[in-house]
């Protein structure tokens, strides 16, 4: 079954739902795309699972996915909102909802969907765990590495994670353009009148395919670096 790729939100599309949502909503929207919380895991925070340090909340306890014990940092933007919202010595739900009990999913979608549409994204995007992917495809634009991207969220494979390399093609190009920085600047690539030896286009095309595989498999060989690491 042909897997698609992840809808996410630009940071441009991101700052545009924040400024247009209400405070609550904003909280629950920073909780996905600053923490890379499910949409049901956000629904069931609870003010207990957020520990303090030196007055300002720094760490969220979670019980995710199947029952999976996590500790996330908060980025600033959670650091700075939070406290509005939730103190050290609360307790209970910190979205409730109908008599008294969480929020539900249904209802952070319909926040969403109508937060979304005053800021002009696409309705494509406009679902909550949109929001989880542009953690994800953010942390991987800001340099990131794969493996510290899978802790974060939580993913029970690197596989898993690997799907957000292909939302991001600009990474790409700096390496399609090494190949051609390399080639133009080893010497034995050239003869007397600066031309690349035979340069016919299927020598050309050779030297090409033999950089691209030499980039392919230098990253093979770092994600299973990375999968070693972690057994």
């Amino acid at each position: 079954m042909r897997r698609r790729l992840p809808d996410y939100l630009e940071p441009d599309e991101l700052d545009a739902l924040l400024d247009v949502a209400p405070p609550r909503h904003r909280l629950y929207f920073l909780l996905c795309a600053r923490a890379g919380l499910r949409a049901s895991e956000a629904a069931k925070l609870r003010h207990e699972d957020v520990i303090w340090r030196d007055g300002e909340p720094v760490v969220l306890h979670l019980i995710g996915k199947g029952d999976k014990e996590a500790l996330l940092p908060l980025a600033l933007s959670l650091r700075r909102y939070l406290p509005a919202f939730t103190q050290p010595t609360r307790r209970g739900w910190l979205f409730v909802g109908y008599k008294g009990g969480h929020m539900t999913r249904g209802a952070a979608s319909v926040w969403l969907m109508a937060d979304a549409a005053k800021a002009g994204i696409p309705r494509r995007k406009a679902h909550i765990h949109s929001l989880r992917h542009s953690f994800a495809t953010h942390l991987l634009r800001a340099g990131v590495d794969l493996v510290t991207i899978r802790e974060l969220m939580r993913h029970a494979s690197l596989a898993n994670t690997q799907i957000y390399l292909h939302v991001d093609p600009e990474r790409l190009l700096g390496a399609i353009e090494s190949i051609d920085i390399a080639i133009a600047g080893d010497p034995s690539h050239r003869n007397g009148n600066g031309r690349h030896p035979g340069g016919d286009a299927n020598s050309g095309e050779l030297r090409f395919l033999d950089g691209l595989a030499a980039v392919i498999e230098s990253r093979r060989l770092e994600l299973l670096q990375g999968e070693h690491a972690l057994t």
